[in-house]
């Protein structure tokens, strides 16, 4: 008995009733896949189409369901805070400690600190502070920010808020602090008219941040890579112009230095510090 040799089956895509884009043909032309893929009823079970190398249609399986994808905020909110201070360690010990310790000594009377975070600031502000609220909306934060009150021994009170939405009276604080918050902040202009209605009226802001480079070619790389570092710094922009937010806002800057953040990513590195005070005009001089 003769048998016909088997055919390649890329060789069915050449039968002359092979209609392309027929899913229940033999044909495997390109169009023919692009066609069956789309009327895949394997789009309704969790499979997404997309096109790979040479323009060939690949079908992709959800690697995770919607349950767990809802979770990974929550996961890399809780990798972020395990992860800050290690990764800061050394960079506070080379040079950021004394900056923060340089900038928070002019904090008096009642201060506000908003994005504590895990309480880098606590040890370096000085006797003057009378009554320290910080804000934090982190609940992983939170905790650690808690444990190092306590081995600091401080009197300092924890409010679980976001810096756009801040729960207290207008002129409530005769000082308000930032230090590498408005990158993570979803509206910094909010978060500043925020800070300016709870500050009484010629009350001190000091701010520490990093911010968009001046370096046309650093804040290229700063864009591109700033999808990419949101989703490992817990929502940080790298390329958040923050000076510019604050120049507009009803903070007048009085003194601005920019420095270099030593050991520290690039894409990060370029900060500012200074101290502004509150005043009824909203236009300044650019720096």
């Amino acid at each position: 008995m003769q048998t016909q040799p088997r055919r390649p089956r890329w060789a069915a895509a050449r039968e002359p009733g092979a209609r392309v884009g027929d899913p229940g043909s033999l044909q495997r032309g390109t169009f023919g896949r692009m066609a069956a893929l789309r009327d895949s009823p394997g789009r309704e079970a969790g499979l997404s189409s997309g096109y790979g190398p040479v323009g060939r249609p690949v079908l992709r399986r959800r690697l995770l369901p919607d349950a767990l994808l809802a979770l990974a905020p929550a996961a890399s909110e809780h990798w972020f805070a395990a992860v800050y201070d290690p990764v800061l360690w050394y960079a506070e010990q080379r040079s950021m400690a004394d900056r923060r310790r340089a900038l928070l000594a002019q904090a008096k009377g009642r201060v506000l600190e908003i994005g504590a975070g895990t309480g880098l600031n606590l040890r370096h502000y000085p006797e003057s502070v009378k009554d320290l609220v910080l804000v934090e909306p982190s609940l992983p934060m939170m905790r650690r920010l808690a444990r190092n009150l306590d081995l600091l021994g401080s009197q300092a009170r924890i409010v679980r808020a976001n810096a756009e939405f801040l729960p207290f009276p207008d002129d409530s604080f005769d000082c308000v602090v930032a230090s590498f918050v408005f990158c993570t902040v979803k509206d910094p202009c909010r978060s500043l008219q925020e800070l300016a209605r709870v500050t009484r009226p010629g009350g001190l802001f000091l701010f520490l941040e990093h911010v968009r480079a001046r370096s046309s070619h650093l804040a290229f790389w700063q864009d591109r890579l700033d999808p990419i570092w949101r989703r490992l710094a817990g929502g940080c922009h790298c390329n958040r112009s923050t000076l510019e937010a604050f120049l507009t806002s009803p903070f007048k800057v009085i003194h601005l230095d920019r420095a270099d953040w030593v050991w520290m990513p690039f894409t990060v590195r370029p900060t500012i510090e200074g101290w502004a005070v509150l005043s009824p005009s909203t236009e300044q001089d650019p720096l």
